[in-house]
């Protein structure tokens, strides 16, 4: 594997680029999804009484929702990018071994 980012590396630099980018954002939208929940759990055990009628609540629960959605489809454009990128890295497959 080390030899194989080695040669895509020299070779197609750019490729090797917007993999460790693309690692990167991934990681980063995991975790903001971790925070998204951490912060929604923390909110509802916080509150008394009865959830509906908390409008603080359903607005976090809305945005919660939303920002749930598009972390989700940055996640999926991600793996679509992914498989272009070790797609484009297998054609150097055969020199990096």
């Amino acid at each position: 594997a080390q030899l194989l980012t080695r040669t895509v590396n020299l070779e197609r630099k750019e490729l090797e680029q917007q993999r460790q980018a693309l690692l990167e954002e991934v990681n980063a939208n995991k975790k903001d999804a971790e925070v998204l929940e951490e912060q929604l759990l923390a909110r509802l055990s916080e509150t008394e009484g009865n959830l509906l009628d908390d409008d603080s609540l359903i607005e976090v629960l809305a945005k919660t929702k939303k920002m749930t959605e598009e972390v989700q489809e940055k996640l999926r454009s991600a793996v679509i990018m992914e498989q272009k990128i070790n797609e484009a890295r297998r054609e150097y497959l055969p020199t990096a071994t």
